[in-house]
């Protein structure tokens, strides 16, 4: 059985350019946080308006298959 290497790859990046990448990725990971922050308080409004809503407006139709316990007769 023979041994194979396995070639490795270097990068080819400058020494200079490793700034450059680390100020997008602190930008990209900026966006993202802000895309989550956005999308965490939407969702806390839209549950809450829901909850609200659902709260205010009682339902008003017959279910056959619901309990006499739970009728708004």
């Amino acid at each position: 059985m023979s041994a194979t290497a396995t070639p490795t790859v270097e990068a080819h990046f400058e020494a200079s350019e490793f700034p450059e990448f680390e100020q997008a990725d602190r930008a990209a990971g900026l966006m993202l946080a802000r895309l989550l922050i956005c999308l965490f308080a939407l969702l806390v409004i839209g549950t809450a308006a829901v909850g609200y809503w659902t709260s205010q407006n009682e339902a008003n139709g017959t279910d056959p298959y619901a309990s006499e316990a739970y009728s708004l007769k």
